[in-house]
């Protein structure tokens, strides 16, 4: 009888641990995926002072999507859409 009541609290124990877990997974989730209260001015205001900071950064992310483009038609022979 003892032994099933160790048990029984090993379960519980993991049950509660698995829910708070899961709690906090979904707290995270909402928080992150709420809506911004931004307009598109500001928007477009945050991507222009951003550019200043990351001109290279956005250079390498279209080159490197020219190369996987490239690298694309490639292997698989047919032109992109133009």
């Amino acid at each position: 009888m003892a032994n099933n009541n160790k048990s029984s609290q090993h379960t519980m124990r993991n049950l509660l641990i698995i829910v708070l877990i899961l709690a906090v997974i979904g707290i995270a989730y909402a928080m992150l995926n709420q809506p911004t209260n931004r307009t598109v001015g500001d928007r477009v205001d945050n991507a222009i002072n951003g550019v200043s900071n990351g001109v290279d950064n956005a250079g390498n992310a279209v080159n490197d999507a020219a190369r996987n483009l490239q690298r694309d038609t490639a292997t698989s022979g047919t032109r992109p859409a133009q």
